[in-house]
């Protein structure tokens, strides 16, 4: 089983690699794992705990960077794009919690939630389906 774009929306990329079962999974366990992460580091921000929000934004590279890689592969470019925003941006988050920066770390925090908002909302997940 895989996934696979059915349909073409004008003026949005479409899927054209398909998906296993499991790398839609992993995508899915991803998501999770960044919401927690994200919800540590707002968490140890509002304390003023850096080393602890340092800790969790590190965590979010390698998940981020997953991300890019799954959504370079189907080919949906908006969706790269906000994914590769998103892991730049947690780059930035990362710095700034090491050098102690708490209003830059917030700043870019709130960017990278606003990403996520845009790109969730962008819904690129609907645009592939279960290929038969």
């Amino acid at each position: 089983m895989a996934f696979r774009l059915v349909i073409a929306l004008i003026g949005v990329s479409v899927a054209t690699i398909p998906l296993s079962p499991a790398e839609v999974q992993a995508h899915r366990m991803r998501m999770i794992s960044t919401e927690m992460l994200e919800s540590q580091v707002e968490d140890a921000l509002a304390s003023k705990e850096l080393r602890a929000a340092a800790r969790a934004a590190k965590s979010l590279a390698p998940i981020l960077a997953a991300e890019e890689r799954y959504w370079d592969k189907t080919g949906l470019s908006d969706a790269l794009s906000y994914a590769r925003r998103n892991r730049q941006a947690a780059a930035r988050l990362a710095e700034a919690t090491r050098h102690g920066e708490l209003g830059e770390a917030s700043a870019e925090l709130d960017a990278m939630r606003a990403n996520c908002v845009a790109c969730h909302g962008s819904h690129p997940e609907n645009r592939t389906v279960t290929g038969r």
